[in-house]
């Protein structure tokens, strides 16, 4: 498996739990901190529980065929070969494990990203997004 994958899904999650951790440690449910005017920083806890109908092991190792699949998509195929794309699949991987942690260990994931005209959202799901279009944009 590609190394600049590993490294790009790492970094992801742990830029994530740490963002998150910071704010659950400098507001409360309900507290807001502006930033601009344009961004404001609102913890909510978004309890994602319509695509978890099973127990959180099945869950897992849904997860870990679909990583598993990836990387050998990755590894042997002709799909995703530039480095650009391997980069952005680890994004959304890590953002993806990420969210997956929040709800598994929490219950629920916790969005504080709030532009104020779009649903509040973290950095996992910006991970995810960008990953995702960074992947298929470098598409081979």
């Amino acid at each position: 498996m590609p190394l600049g994958m590993i490294w790009a899904a790492i970094f992801f999650l742990i830029l994530d739990r740490f963002t998150k951790m910071l704010v659950t440690s400098r507001l409360a449910a309900g507290q807001s901190a502006v930033i601009a005017s344009w961004l404001r920083i609102r913890p909510v806890a978004n309890a994602r529980q319509w695509w978890l109908p099973h127990p959180p092991r099945v869950l897992l190792l849904v997860w870990a065929g679909l990583f598993g699949g990836l990387s050998l998509l990755v590894w042997q195929g002709y799909f995703f070969q530039p480095r650009a794309a391997q980069l952005g699949l680890g994004m959304a991987l890590g953002g993806a494990a990420g969210n997956v942690f929040d709800q598994l260990r929490h219950g629920a994931v916790l969005d504080f990203l709030d532009l104020g005209w779009w649903p509040v959202f973290n950095l996992a799901d910006v991970a995810i997004t960008l990953g995702i279009a960074m992947a298929l944009w470098f598409l081979h």
